[in-house]
């Protein structure tokens, strides 16, 4: 994936989430000073968020998503989990000679499950 394309994915990303202005990362930033050319992609990419994708027609475009707030609580109780373990070792300040306290790859960094059951929403 081009970069353009992960700012332009990114910047989708912050008007789902409702952000209420945004600048986008012109594609030479992180190396020099914005050319006229990248700059000027970064904001024709943000021209077409906002005036060509709609997203920015409706308060909230994904409509209250059962889905995202579904997720929102998976990852919430997953982060109580790692803390309150984090907690019994004795906090992050404690050094602990018996390795890391969070493994990559464990359970919490698999990707969730839409719920079955929407009884009771």
């Amino acid at each position: 994936m081009r970069l353009q394309d992960r700012v332009a994915l990114m910047g989708l990303g912050t008007v789902l989430g409702g952000v209420q202005a945004m600048t986008l990362a012109a594609y030479d930033e992180a190396y020099a000073i914005p050319s006229e050319e990248s700059a000027l992609v970064s904001l024709h990419t943000q021209h077409i968020l906002a005036y060509e994708a709609g997203v920015t027609k409706t308060v909230d475009p994904l409509a209250g998503s059962y889905y995202v707030e579904y997720l929102t609580d998976h990852f919430e109780r997953e982060v109580e989990k790692v803390m309150a373990d984090i907690e019994a070792r004795g906090g992050m300040v404690k050094p602990r000679p018996s390795g890391p306290t969070i493994v990559i790859g464990s359970p919490a960094r698999q990707p969730a499950r839409a719920p079955t059951d929407t009884a009771g929403s």
